[in-house]
């Protein structure tokens, strides 16, 4: 109980620096599940963007469409257009072409990316796809990746730094405790 005592506050830097570990975990995971917003063409579908920021729009290559699991060329038939435009005042927004192949699997999905576009505020905006013979599924998503970077790097290292500042501090507490065992007797008497 002596040591438990003494050990209390590398005990709690400790704990605080798992507890940091397990906030970068929690980040990363967050960052997987699917928060974006999926819908087919071709023809026009309006998607509600509930704050400014980059978009990326994804083009589903291997995705469920009408109950069954159908898979689709990674590129768009030649002759395909999409515009982007705010639904309440066609201002038009900038589809930005993905350089090279940027593609995203989750639960048996393929994604390919399409572009990325900005989008300037909350609101309704109008995705218009023509040049399609079939239907497609497609997939708009919010870039987070280098603020959820950040946070699980920061909270990474500081919780690294915390469980090792806690592990050093008890080890020199339980040293210097064990130097002078008479330090307890030598002040009741």
């Amino acid at each position: 109980m002596k040591y438990l005592l003494l050990l209390k506050w590398p005990i709690a830097l400790t704990i605080l620096g798992m507890g940091l570990w397990v906030l970068a975990g929690v980040t990363v995971i967050g960052a997987i599940k699917d928060t974006g917003t999926s819908f087919t063409g071709p023809g026009e579908t309006t998607v509600s963007v509930s704050e400014p920021g980059n978009y990326r729009l994804w083009l589903e290559t291997r995705t469920y469409l009408d109950g069954h699991m159908r898979t689709f060329p990674d590129q768009l038939p030649s002759g395909t257009s999409i515009r982007v435009f705010r639904t309440d005042n066609e201002d038009p927004v900038s589809l930005e072409a993905t350089r090279g192949n940027m593609t995203m699997e989750l639960r048996g999905v393929k994604r390919v990316s399409l572009g990325r576009m900005d989008m300037p505020e909350a609101g309704d905006y109008t995705f218009a796809i023509d040049g399609l013979d079939d239907e497609r599924a497609f997939y708009l998503s919010e870039i987070r990746f280098l603020p959820i970077m950040i946070k699980t790097i920061l909270s990474s290292l500081a919780g690294l730094g915390l469980i090792i500042a806690g592990i050093i501090w008890g080890m020199a507490l339980v040293i210097r405790y064990k130097r002078w065992p008479d330090r307890d007797a030598g002040n009741q008497a």
